[in-house]
């Protein structure tokens, strides 16, 4: 199973890969135990503006976390943290800091489910716009594979 990031505001960040291996689970994985790891690196990534500003270029720095669990009544629960953090500019060369925070969980059990929640938030250095972007996804399917959940909502602020 590989997993990327979906958010519509970070378009060009496959950022995951920078983790090493896709997410699996090992065949020694016992029931009831995790596994845990972290990982920091450099991003450059594309933001979208939703028309709040120009798309911008971005650079920061990431910091991924990853954790699998099985629990005793069997399947696996995954979840993925990804926290960035740095600087933006747009084809105006409006400047921006920026910080971004996004959780994917995923369930894979009798039934399964997978939650996005993403949160981005560009503060405008000197007459550039505040942008101020939320996501929250969810779907869930019951053990007969029906559709159970499904949710969305995406909002933006312009400041």
């Amino acid at each position: 199973m590989r997993l990327s990031l979906a958010a519509p505001f970070l378009v060009a960040a496959s950022l995951l890969t920078a983790c090493g291996s896709p997410l699996t689970a090992p065949a020694d994985l016992t029931a009831a135990s995790a596994m845990l790891d972290n990982a920091r690196g450099d991003a450059v990534f594309i933001i979208d503006g939703n028309g709040c500003s120009d798309d911008m270029i971005g650079i920061g720095s990431a910091q991924f976390q990853r954790s699998l669990t099985t629990p005793a009544s069997g399947g696996f629960i995954a979840w993925i943290d990804v926290d960035i953090r740095g600087e933006a500019f747009n084809t105006r060369g409006e400047r921006y800091r920026f910080a971004s925070s996004e959780r994917q969980s995923f369930r894979v059990t009798s039934g399964d489910a997978y939650t996005l929640t993403s949160r981005l938030r560009l503060i405008g250095q000197g007459a550039a716009p505040n942008i101020d972007a939320k996501l929250s996804y969810k779907v869930a399917f019951n053990p007969n594979g029906e559709l159970t959940v499904y949710r969305d909502s995406y909002r933006i602020s312009c400041e």
